[in-house]
């Protein structure tokens, strides 16, 4: 009898140990796992902050192509052929080279009414794609729109229809990474200047933008 009880006994003292141990550990237990919370934040907002870094310096030194408009973008329109033309310049502002370069630019002549302009979706396939331009390094685009009808050549001399310009410039960068231009320009209906048959016109810009 006294040798079970003896028994019992040393199985109660080693529950009460065990007991103790898991008491003991708990906080501990916390403890690390506290500490592997913060090692994990700590490496997350290192990873994150690397990443805005590397973002950050990307835009600083990547391409931008831009059209230049320091003086307003003019249209010339040949009375005696109806034929106009519109040849804006466009510069990789930015710090490293712009790559694969593909234009699409056109021409469009609707009613004065028209306050939105063609969309971009209208716009032809690029006119040239896998040309480079480096940084400050300028390239002239041309467009032209002709064959006007009869009404066409009458509205444009009433100053009832107005000529649209809509394009846009799709390139990468040196990162890999698509970037874009888009434009809108509208004819003013006054012409600015006249010589040889050739009337110039002011442009309005409308929409630039780039990404």
């Amino acid at each position: 009898m006294s040798s079970r009880c003896c028994k019992l006994n040393i199985e109660v003292l080693q529950l009460i140990a065990d007991i103790f141990l898991a008491i003991v550990a708990i906080p501990a237990l916390l403890v690390a796992i506290s500490e592997w919370r913060a090692t994990r934040d700590q490496y997350k907002e290192m990873i994150e902050s690397n990443r805005i870094a590397r973002e950050s310096g990307q835009r600083q030194d990547r391409a931008y192509v831009n059209v230049q408009t320091n003086n307003r973008p003019q249209l010339s329109y040949a009375e005696n052929s109806g034929m106009f033309v519109f040849e804006p310049t466009i510069k990789n502002a930015g710090r490293t080279p712009a790559r694969n370069l593909s234009p699409r630019i056109d021409i469009f002549q609707l009613p004065k009414e028209n306050k939105v302009g063609p969309s971009f979706d209208s716009l032809p396939i690029a006119s040239a794609s896998g040309i480079s331009i480096g940084p400050d390094q300028e390239w002239t685009l041309k467009s032209r729109l002709d064959l006007l009808t009869a009404d066409e050549r009458e509205g444009q001399r009433e100053g009832a229809r107005l000529v649209w310009v809509v394009g846009r410039i799709e390139y990468d960068d040196v990162f890999g990474t698509p970037c874009s231009t888009r434009f809108k320009f509208r004819q003013l209906p006054m012409s600015v200047s006249y010589k040889d048959g050739v009337r110039t016109f002011d442009m309005e810009i409308v929409e630039l933008a780039a990404d």
